[in-house]
């Protein structure tokens, strides 16, 4: 591989520099010296033509027939200093083989306006010559490559992709949006549970101790969810868990709704998992988050996550404004207090339900990410 490097300063200080960097290479050369066995060169190339063809004076070196084409129109600054037509940029290329069988490499230095036709012309060489040598290809580690190259080869190569390539793309997409629904319909039922579940329990009625006591049951139980997930969710299975979490959670809010004792409410509330304090910090939460990252590409994982936690905390706020159901039902159809505060928290359950449907649908891509994971772990040595 090449490193192109420049700097401007002290001349003497800019050699020293390329002097260690030397050192390094030699440093690294001496502990791991290369066994390389030297290669013969049978190139028979005709210079003549060459130099003939390319309106150029190239310079065969051995086996290799090297041809420079100056660019005296492009100046060169690096840090606002013109570096002269000495140091100005050089094309190169560089033949070997024969005169049936050739190989090519070089660097072409363009500017921004030549670029796209530049790698265009490259392009319609490689398919021109595909049958007969080795395809052209531009090299670069330019930023912005994937844009220069424009939308076209991008479409071509995504039409070229497998069809098992493009099938696992697709469950990509949908298990992403699958985990931001459920997500922000589990953040719903949360933010309102948050309100209702003191007004809930205050009218059945409890005093201010029990009522502590029933959400504090809530919150723990929620807590210990989240640590048996920790520490076998994958075991159990992924999409497993999560619906037996949903469900779980509907069948605390529908006890909630229905049983009025003290004890049973707070059992009810620990095994439901019922939040009290309208905030999403449960066991679902710790594995939506362990799926999402395999889901998205490197480049936009943090967006994919920014989104999650705006969908969240927008449900949230939502659920919240939810929870007053319970006037509108008095309202609208004439219910009592206490039945309009029921059938509220029975539509919280019915969210739950909502997203154990979403988990469902879930493919089972999210159960091979710690197989991939093991997969591409090093082997260990032996001991």
């Amino acid at each position: 591989m090449f490193i192109h490097f420049g700097g401007v300063g002290n001349a003497i200080a800019l050699a020293r520099g390329v002097h260690d960097v030397q050192d390094a290479i030699v440093r690294v050369r001496t502990a791991y010296p290369l066994k390389a066995t030297p290669v013969e060169s049978g190139s028979d190339l005709d210079v003549a033509k060459l130099d003939a063809l390319l309106g150029l004076h190239g310079e065969r070196d051995g086996g290799v027939y090297r041809v420079a084409i100056p660019r005296p129109d492009v100046r060169v600054t690096e840090l606002g200093v013109d570096l002269g037509a000495t140091m100005s940029p050089t094309s190169w290329a560089a033949f070997e083989g024969t005169a049936e069988r050739a190989a090519v490499a070089g660097e072409l230095m363009v500017t921004t306006v030549e670029t796209q036709p530049v790698i265009h012309t490259l392009r319609e060489a490689a398919h021109r010559r595909r049958r007969h040598s080795r395809q052209l290809e531009p090299r670069g580690s330019a930023p912005g490559l994937r844009e220069l190259l424009g939308r076209r080869p991008e479409r071509r190569a995504r039409r070229r992709r497998p069809q098992s390539a493009r099938s696992a793309a697709a469950r990509r997409v949908t298990d992403r949006r699958l985990l931001f629904a459920t997500a922000f319909v589990r953040a719903l039922s949360v933010g309102m549970i948050g309100v209702l579940l003191g007004l809930h329990l205050a009218a059945l009625p409890l005093d201010a101790a029990h009522i502590g006591i029933v959400v504090a049951a809530g919150l723990a139980g929620g807590a210990v969810a989240s640590l048996l997930v920790t520490l076998g969710g994958d075991r159990l299975g992924r999409r497993r868990t999560l619906v037996l979490l949903a469900v779980a959670t509907a069948a605390g809010g529908i006890a909630l709704a229905f049983f009025h004792d003290f004890v049973t409410l707070t059992i009810a509330a620990f095994l439901g998992m019922a939040n009290g304090m309208g905030r999403d910090r449960g066991a679902a939460l710790v594995i939506e988050q362990a799926i999402l990252p395999a889901t998205v590409e490197d480049s936009t994982r943090t967006q994919t996550f920014a989104w999650y936690n705006v969908l969240q905390d927008a449900g949230h706020a939502l659920g919240s404004l939810a929870a007053g159901l319970p006037v509108v039902l008095q309202t609208a159809a004439d219910l009592a207090p206490t039945a309009a505060l029921r059938l509220s928290v029975c539509v919280y359950a019915a969210l739950a339900l909502v997203g154990a449907g979403f988990y469902l649908r879930l493919s089972p891509t999210v159960e091979r990410a710690r197989a991939r994971a093991s997969a591409c772990r090093p082997p260990r040595a032996p001991s």
